[in-house]
């Protein structure tokens, strides 16, 4: 009997219930709660009711997480991976829409459409997060029922695997409102980030909820019960909560520190670009700002991303002291970090210089020379630039202006001698601007690099009055506590904070408001285990999670048993050599080059796809190649159409997957397994 059966059998000693009391509702119901219970378990913003602040000031929503999933997970006990993945979907399609709801404003308020597009494009963009993580539910399903294992084995590392796979792509990835997010507003579970990082916090809240909903779901139906999910959930909680408890005894805000101001125009609420307003009135604005920092003693300033008032400063300035960066007879502080467009040329393959924008930071002295620039390298997707292979299309009818990433992801040395600073200290700064900065693997990059202060550059004014600048300061949360490293963070409309290397937030503003920080913020650095190892369990959960899946789908041991014959062993060997070179490749890479990272999420896929239906030996195997053939013929004619004639690979490749799949004996009915 598999130790799924045994956990749910009926004993004579279970409490009897009513069978009204039995029936579990039904799972659209609690997919519904669940999606709920997870979307409040992060910041909402409702204007009409708490104005510019959180329904929840305390944060103490974000423990929803520990409990969020219960309903959906108690819904998918003992069904067959189609309900799970049902049940998964509704539950994160519920769950984005309450907490992406600000995209309506984006859409509506500043892209201009009307609310009978931004609706639906709403429901498009989170039923494709949905869809993703619906997976989930799905692949653990299949393999607690393959192997006899409870879903408390199987739905955690399921999870923490589709998390980091999100977090890579597709168009770059989006690894917004991940359910490890919920923790930066709890200190004590936000720890643990330093050792797993954002998908560790992700995986313990899926073992947690799987507890939970096991626990759940057998005194509900009046099962046995079975110690074992009661025992973990207890020593889970025990030990992440008492590290935590301990990690936070430590004082991080004592020692050295360096006096920054951050800079909070407000300049040009509402409008998609800075320039609309005279550039002599945003500079005096941000002068005044300046002027106030310095009298208060401040040793380095923070501008925000995009904020100097010009369509484009050349990325090869060595001073700044000719664009009246700090107001007429001022010193200027000993170091300013400043974001800025900048602007330049490259020689494309074509061998021909081309112009190129940057969405940069500065990094000046006292005598206003540049030490260093830093480009944007994470751009926003349809924002700043148009993915692959979306470009591609769209460059056919009209010309696309966009950003250049940047290549580097090194951190800027300058020197600050004050009295916060207890003497000269050189400080490295990594610097994220905006976006890039909710991706962990940037932040690692900079600190493994030897950045020892980030500096974080943000306008998130496009997003309303809404949740969004909320959950977006809470990352830097994450950042902080996963490398150890202090955040100071500069916005145009706020949020703007710093972070201690706890995720401790200091010195938050108001939404949309002008105002200025000025504080102490302490240098302490902690070399963190997440710096060494990176996202280990996550990648251990994937290895896991796609073992177990593949052995499932294959059928096990019955896969050496049956005959095979060249064609399914030649199929089953150049899928699993594509889905090992694609992943090696596209786990390498990260989402640095977009359209590679999105390639090689493709030839995944696809070689997942080949090989398991060529060695499941079913029919849905057998169509599964079909329709994976039939797809690589439609759109390899339309990159050769786009792209050029290196696209007939994938029509050729296509045509010979439909066909063999479509006349090969071996591939169309399962043969007879030999006694």
């Amino acid at each position: 009997m598999s130790v799924e059966t045994s956990a749910t059998a009926p004993s004579a000693a279970s409490p009897a219930l009513p069978p009204a009391l039995r029936a579990l509702p039904p799972w659209p119901l609690l997919a519904l709660l669940s999606g709920l219970l997870v979307g409040l378990s992060q910041p909402i913003v409702v204007e009409s009711l708490t104005g510019k602040t959180p329904l929840d000031g305390s944060g103490l929503t974000g423990l929803l997480a520990l409990v969020g999933l219960v309903p959906a997970l108690v819904a998918i006990d003992g069904v067959g991976p189609k309900r799970a993945y049902a049940v998964g979907f509704v539950t994160w399609l519920v769950a984005f829409c309450v907490i992406v709801q600000w995209l309506i404003t984006t859409i509506h308020v500043y892209g201009g459409l009307p609310l009978l597009v931004a609706v639906p494009t709403l429901l498009l963009l989170t039923s494709a997060i949905g869809a993703y993580v619906a997976a989930a539910f799905a692949v653990s399903r299949i393999t607690a029922r393959f192997f006899g294992w409870p879903l408390w084995v199987t739905f955690p590392p399921a999870l923490a695997a589709v998390e980091l796979l999100r977090n890579l792509g597709p168009v770059g990835g989006f690894p917004w409102g991940s359910i490890g997010h919920s923790f930066a507003t709890v200190p004590v579970f936000l720890q643990a980030a330093s050792v797993v990082g954002l998908t560790g916090l992700t995986f313990g809240a899926g073992l947690v909820n799987a507890c939970l909903a096991s626990v759940l779901s057998a005194w509900w139906c009046g099962q046995r019960f079975d110690r074992r999910p009661l025992v973990v959930v207890l020593a889970s909680l025990a030990l992440w909560g008492g590290f935590g408890a301990v990690r936070l005894q430590d004082d991080v805000l004592g020692g050295p520190s360096v006096k920054v101001a951050l800079l909070q125009p407000n300049v040009n609420e509402g409008l998609a670009d800075l320039t609309h307003e005279p550039k002599a009135n945003i500079l005096e604005r941000f002068h005044e700002l300046e002027r106030s920092a310095l009298e208060q003693g401040a040793e380095m300033i923070l501008w925000p991303e995009g904020s100097f008032p010009t369509r484009g400063l050349n990325r090869e300035l060595k001073d700044l002291s000719n664009v009246k960066l700090v107001p007429e007879g001022m010193q200027p502080p000993q170091a300013s970090v400043v974001g800025v467009v900048t602007v330049g040329k490259e020689r494309g393959d074509d061998g021909k210089m081309h112009p190129v924008r940057h969405n940069s930071g500065f990094v000046v002295d006292q005598d206003l020379k540049v030490h260093g620039r830093f480009d944007k390298t994470h751009l926003v997707p349809f924002g700043e630039y148009v993915p692959w292979p979306f470009g591609a299309i769209v460059r056919q009818f009209i010309p696309l202006g966009t950003t250049t990433p940047g290549n580097h992801l090194q951190p800027i040395d300058v020197d600050v001698d004050g009295a916060a600073t207890r003497g000269k200290q050189r400080l490295r700064i990594g610097i994220t601007v905006c976006y890039e900065g909710v991706f962990p693997e940037v932040s690692r990059a900079l600190a493994n690099n030897g950045a020892t202060f980030f500096a974080n550059l943000t306008d998130d004014r496009w997003y309303g009055v809404s949740g969004m600048a909320s959950q977006h300061l809470l990352m830097y949360a994450l950042r902080a506590a996963e490398t150890g490293r202090p955040v100071a963070r500069s916005t145009n409309t706020g949020i703007s904070a710093w972070v201690d290397v706890h995720g401790g937030m200091h010195k938050k503003t108001g939404l949309y408001e002008e105002n200025l920080v000025v504080d102490n913020v302490p240098l302490k650095n902690i070399d963190t285990l997440y710096l060494k190892l990176g996202d280990w369990l996550a990648y251990l959960s994937l290895l896991f999670t796609l073992g177990c899946w593949f052995t499932a789908m294959v059928g096990g041991r019955d896969l050496l048993a049956r005959p095979k014959g060249a064609t399914t062993l030649v199929l089953g060997f150049m899928g699993a050599a594509a889905v090992l070179g694609g992943m090696g490749q596209w786990l390498n890479i990260g989402s640095i080059d977009e359209a590679l990272s999105t390639k090689s999420m493709l030839l995944t896929i696809s070689g997942l796809l080949v090989s398991v239906g060529a060695l499941s030996h079913r029919q849905w195997g057998r169509r599964a190649i079909q329709v994976l053939g039939a797809l690589c013929v439609v759109f390899g004619l339309i990159a050769v159409s786009l792209a050029g004639a290196q696209s007939l690979v994938v029509v050729v490749a296509g045509v010979v997957l439909f066909l063999v799949a479509r006349k090969h004996p071996a591939l169309r009915q399962p043969p007879a397994i030999q006694s």
